[in-house]
């Protein structure tokens, strides 16, 4: 690595070097009071900055052993001095807000704005506001605690989008149980398999999909539409109920798409989702003058992003009809006329919206797979975009970041959200 000792380490090394079919050689030539490094790349597969990068993490790694060589291998560092500060700025993002689970969050909007519009769904024309989201779902989180539900036991939903789902996810989060939400349009065999595997206590759904249910799995059903439940319901208490809960406590679940076997589950904590409302409501600006689309089907993780966002903030939640979640044209009309103010979509989505059609400003978060240059380019210019990247179990969402109109090159995945670190690896 010295200079002065190229021509030894070359007298030393060229054999080795100069026939090596490998991509990268590395060899290593000691003398009485040191180690010089010699290493060789291949252009085709590695650039100059990069080999450097390798020997000084190398060289780091050296340093570390020759400090303190009584320490053991999981303490040593690669990361030279420079790479270490960078770390620690990037992710210094602890907030110490205090603990506040999402249905508590939702319980300040309902006492403060009762009549303020929680969910607008569109299909059928009908707003439920803030107190009557309230009451409705401590009636079912009363009936759920009767039929069993507990904390770090699931509770299933099968419903579409709209003001149930939003009652049936608030109860659960209140009866302190696991919300796990399933698509109405999954296989039989997929729910069988989901269903088996995390054993709810119950399964709310409608009476036209409780007949469609496995016949394998026995399980209580709470079907929404039925009048005697309906009837059953206004008979309990509709006063705020709030359960304790702990911040590490389980408060939803994602299971993933099976496609590589049978569908595993994620388990999410209340601190997690508990972030995820805090983040959006800093970074967002959001409030109650704000309207959230919400057209992620309720089994993916997006859907509990869109919930969250409006209810945990007292913004409005916008539910579309079931025609324009597959038509996007469509979609784009109905968030338009229904003056939505943030929409989380994925880019493939983007590609198909004409960027006029929606209102001018709106926020779009684009995330669940790469955002292209030319694709963010074009919505950059026209409206407030945000490129966000996160797995299902860091909770939803990891990093995001603005994408302007004068961005060049591949957008970037962002910077940590709060209480969130990042580590390229």
């Amino acid at each position: 690595y010295q200079a002065a000792e190229q021509t030894a380490i070359r007298a030393c090394g060229e054999t080795a070097v100069d026939h090596s079919h490998y991509p990268m050689t590395l060899v290593i030539v000691p003398s009485t009071d040191n180690l010089t490094l010699l290493l060789t790349t291949d252009g085709t597969w590695f650039d100059q900055p990069f080999a450097d990068r390798v020997l000084d993490h190398l060289a780091q790694l050296l340093r570390d052993i020759v400090d303190d060589v009584d320490q053991p291998v999981s303490s040593l560092g690669t990361l030279t001095a420079a790479e270490q500060r960078l770390r620690a700025s990037i992710n210094s993002t602890a907030s110490h807000d205090p603990f506040r689970a999402v249905h508590e969050l939702f319980n300040d909007h309902a006492i403060r704005n009762p009549d303020h519009a929680a969910v607008v769904d569109v299909e059928t024309g009908t707003t439920v506001t803030y107190r009557e989201l309230d009451q409705r779902s401590s009636q079912l989180a009363h009936h759920l605690s009767a039929l069993g539900a507990r904390p770090e036991t699931a509770t299933a939903v099968i419903l579409p989008p709209g003001p149930d789902l939003a009652i049936a996810f608030l109860a659960i989060l209140k009866v302190g149980a696991a919300y796990l939400p399933l698509n109405v349009t999954d296989p039989l065999h997929r729910l069988t398999a989901v269903l088996t595997d995390a054993r709810p206590t119950t399964v709310v759904t409608t009476t036209e999909f409780a007949d469609k249910m496995p016949a394998t799995i026995t399980v209580l059903t709470v079907c929404v539409d039925d009048p005697d439940t309906a009837a059953e319901l206004s008979t309990l208490p509709n006063a705020p109920m709030h359960a304790a809960v702990h911040p590490h406590q389980l408060a939803y679940l994602i299971y993933t798409s099976g496609t590589t076997g049978l569908p595993k589950p994620t388990g999410l904590t209340h601190a997690g989702i508990a972030n995820i409302a805090t983040s959006q409501r800093r970074l967002f600006r959001l409030d109650r003058s704000h309207r959230v689309l919400q057209q992620a089907v309720p089994a993916y993780d997006a859907s509990v992003w869109e919930l969250v966002m409006a209810l945990a903030t007292g913004a409005t939640l916008i539910a579309p009809t079931e025609g324009a979640r597959t038509h996007p044209p469509v979609l784009a009309v109905e968030a338009a006329a229904y003056n939505v103010t943030h929409a989380t979509v994925t880019p493939s989505l983007l590609t198909v919206i004409d960027v006029s059609q929606l209102p001018a400003g709106i926020t779009i978060i684009a995330a669940g797979e790469q955002l292209p240059a030319p694709t963010a380019a074009v919505w950059a210019a026209a409206h407030h975009l945000v490129n966000a990247y996160g797995p299902t179990e860091t909770t939803i969402c990891a990093t995001l970041t603005e994408i302007t109109a004068d961005s060049s090159g591949p957008p970037a995945i962002g910077r940590p959200l709060p209480n969130i670190t990042v580590h390229v690896v």
